[in-house]
């Protein structure tokens, strides 16, 4: 195979230099898949993390292994989209199978392994005999978060954006990359969804490998963005606040609607047309009405309220227009279609 050399973009470090910490024994977790569609280990090489058992370590990776396929599948930024147009031209230059492995090379715990980390790697090749890595044209990283209640349950995650390296020419490079941002540079960057109060982002403060990370990484810490019972990973979006999600939220029931019925009723007694004067009024300045924004907003959410409980269910209370909002935020449609197999759920239940 001639390997494609590409240089690996980093996209939240952009214009500055990498450079490598000392070398650290580095090892990967392969993943193969058999006949029967069933992840199986090819070989396993086992970080010592103090908080985990190696039969669990394992068991993680065969579920981050999963999922990440899973994420692929559906489509879930940081998984597909950012990539489409790089693979769909790899594809059209190469008139064989594109082949996408998945490999954990690393995951972090908490103390009381409720929380994760996982180094996600992405190998490129052409055809289902490549071996890992040296047959792989090109690596790319994505990152996973996660949680769950106890080591009885299986994981939550989600893509997290800290960092996404593609394109790197070798698996080496990208990992070196990846420890460089995450014990090193991390602590430099700032936080997108999560704000002061005088609207700044901010600062994260804390590598990977700090004390406190854990406990005080703005992103591990409940309720730091937006909702009280979310962390800020959850979110897919920067635009994730409360008028964003009583919008989409709305959206959401709205679609379900045939356009003529929600006008008519819309229109009825000029209601939707006096709503959008007011609000054109409100926004051009063109007189002083003594109304405010808000105001204008919460008759056009009562409207809509009103024709979603005449035309889908008469119980839908503003509460659920909120929550499909949030659902659309933190990719839970999505998430939802993940497929587990049964033997992965199994490893999951306590003994």
């Amino acid at each position: 195979m001639n390997k494609r050399r590409v240089n690996t973009e980093i996209t939240m470090l952009r214009g500055n230099k990498m450079n490598y910490l000392k070398p650290l024994f580095i090892f990967s977790f392969l993943i193969s898949f058999g006949c029967s569609g069933r992840e199986e280990v090819d070989q396993s090489f086992y970080y010592e993390e103090p908080t985990i058992s190696r039969e669990d370590y394992i068991r993680d990776s065969l579920l981050i292994t999963h999922i990440s396929n899973e994420y692929f599948r559906l489509g879930i930024d940081g998984f597909y989209v950012s990539n489409k147009r790089e693979y769909e031209r790899f594809l059209k230059e190469n008139d064989k199978s594109l082949i996408f492995r998945f490999v954990p090379v690393r995951t972090f715990y908490n103390e009381t392994a409720t929380k994760l980390y996982s180094y996600v790697i992405m190998g490129v090749a052409l055809g289902d005999t490549a071996k890992w890595p040296e047959d792989f044209d090109h690596f790319s990283a994505y990152n996973l978060m996660g949680f769950r209640e106890s080591k009885c349950n299986i994981w939550k995650l989600y893509p997290y954006y800290r960092i996404v390296l593609f394109g790197a020419p070798t698996l080496d490079t990208i990992i070196h990359d990846l420890n460089t941002f995450y014990f090193r540079d991390l602590k430099n960057s700032f936080s997108e969804l999560n704000h002061n109060p005088d609207g700044n982002m901010k600062q994260l403060k804390y590598n990977l490998n700090d004390p406190g990370f854990w406990e005080n990484y703005p992103d591990l810490v409940l309720g730091t963005t937006y909702v009280d019972s979310l962390y800020a990973f959850q979110f897919n979006s920067n635009k994730a606040y409360d008028e964003n999600f009583v919008e989409k939220g709305f959206d959401y029931y709205l679609d379900q609607i045939d356009f003529a019925k929600y006008y008519k009723y819309a229109n009825s007694n000029l209601k939707q047309r006096s709503i959008e004067w007011q609000l054109y009024l409100w926004r051009n300045k063109l007189q002083d009405t003594s109304i405010t924004y808000e105001q204008i907003r919460f008759k056009k959410d009562s409207l809509n309220l009103e024709i979603i409980r005449k035309y889908i269910n008469p119980n839908i209370s503003m509460q659920d227009v909120i929550n499909k909002g949030m659902d659309y935020y933190t990719y839970k449609p999505k998430i939802d279609s993940v497929i587990y197999p049964e033997y992965l759920l199994k490893m999951y239940e306590c003994k």
